[in-house]
């Protein structure tokens, strides 16, 4: 049986506020800077981007993002008053986690057809917190997270444990995200071509919506 192996964020699960808002109206900053930040903007700078990492390895939530706020504050020459990151930072981190309407329903399908992975850039408190609070851990055969690890889908060794866990040929594996750069590091890991869950039709990727539509494409095509 083929496997497909699943991005949490944006793919299973979604936050249940957007946690952009709480910050930015924390630091009076607009909320798609603060998103474009804490998700790829500081990765952009060398400094912030090796403590930050060092930080996400060791599985501190509270601390890393404690770290990236008081960069943004930085970065952006923002003047506020005594603010304590690390309660900006815990209000954010403690933002529930909700699946996506349709997943539940969708995994079911899939299961039936694939044996089915967790492929996902998180802390390592993601399998204990999120996964175990929205009780899924039960339908995957794999999990693999990157905080447990020590790198994450940037490297192609994130990608060939995965196809040492599954116990097949990677070929038979397809990476299932929403974003196309880890795509391309599973093409070049020899997966299977993957899929991409997207709002915008891409012409290189095979794109769904959401994991519901995807699911009812696949549950009726005809495997070998």
């Amino acid at each position: 049986m083929d496997w497909l192996l699943l991005d949490f964020d944006g793919v299973l699960g979604q936050r249940s506020e957007s946690r952009s808002d709480i910050v930015a109206k924390k630091l009076n900053l607009d909320r798609k800077l603060v998103r474009d930040f804490y998700d790829h903007g500081y990765k952009a700078i060398p400094e912030l981007d090796q403590e930050a990492w060092a930080i996400r390895n060791q599985a501190d939530e509270i601390d890393f993002y404690t770290h990236v706020f008081m960069e943004l504050t930085k970065k952006y020459h923002v003047t506020i008053g005594n603010i304590d990151f690390s309660e900006l930072a815990k209000t954010f981190v403690e933002v529930p986690f909700e699946l996506i309407p349709g997943v539940d329903l969708a995994l079911k399908v899939l299961k039936q057809k694939y044996r089915l992975g967790i492929f996902s850039n998180a802390h390592a408190t993601r399998r204990d917190h999120e996964l175990t609070y929205l009780n899924i851990l039960r339908i995957f055969d794999i999990i693999l997270i990157s905080g447990e690890k020590g790198y994450d889908k940037s490297s192609l060794q994130f990608y060939r444990d995965a196809i040492t866990a599954t116990g097949v040929d990677a070929g038979l594996i397809r990476l299932v995200d929403n974003d196309i750069n880890p795509l391309l590091m599973a093409t070049q890991a020899g997966f299977e071509k993957g899929v991409l869950i997207a709002p915008e039709l891409s012409k290189e990727w095979e794109t769904f919506p959401d994991l519901a539509s995807m699911a009812a494409k696949l549950s009726f095509e005809n495997r070998e």
